[in-house]
């Protein structure tokens, strides 16, 4: 098979920063580097996640949101990779700063965080660990919780449902409620990235 393009970069001399990684037609690929690869000291899943949501969410609100493809986190854990379109060099360092300076000060609840904690709390029981500096757990690759959380796990996925259904309910009475108004209203995403009821 071919080869592709990021994996002929030499990541043995790869240093924390910003590059430019790929071309793919008019899509531009940025390594935002913040970990130097395989020094064994990388981004906890925690940390990576919670950047990912705040990141995502002010590049997508942005004034640069339509130019936004894609923003998510590396999978060995050392840093995030940005794809924009029809950006300048200096309009995606802008965007990278303002957002890294926007997420320094926030002190907000982060976005999507419930489910984030979910995700999380998979990650981190995983029980291939190696890409985190933990080389002690046996390899899985299906990702899933060790035998001996499994049961917190349920437990906790369970409860995070329950959360779920309980929010869905009380979402879907406010839309009943407006019906009976004989006024139309559907469950949104708000700004904050939280389910709403927006009337109309």
């Amino acid at each position: 098979m071919e080869r592709i393009a990021s994996f002929c970069v030499d990541h043995t001399t790869l240093r924390p920063g910003m590059y430019l990684s790929r071309k793919d037609g008019e899509v531009l690929t940025w390594d935002i580097r913040m970990k130097r690869p395989n020094q064994g000291q990388y981004l906890s899943p925690a940390a990576a996640h919670t950047i990912e949501h705040l990141f995502a969410t002010y590049a997508r609100n942005s004034k640069w949101s339509e130019h936004v493809v894609y923003v998510g986190p590396m999978g060995c854990l050392t840093g995030f990779y940005l794809l924009t379109q029809g950006l300048s060099d200096a309009d995606v360092l802008s965007l990278v700063r303002e957002s890294f300076a926007w997420m320094a000060g926030y002190t907000g609840e982060i976005p999507g965080s419930l489910f984030m904690a979910l995700q999380t709390y998979i990650w981190d029981n995983q029980s291939d660990k190696s890409a985190g500096g933990d080389p002690s757990g046996d390899i899985d690759a299906g990702g899933f919780a060790n035998a001996d959380t499994y049961d917190q796990y349920v437990e906790y996925y369970n409860w995070l449902l329950g959360q779920k259904a309980n929010e869905d309910a009380e979402l879907q009475a406010q839309v009943e409620e407006y019906a009976a108004q004989g006024i139309h209203a559907s469950i949104v995403e708000d700004e904050g990235s939280k389910w709403a009821v927006l009337a109309v």
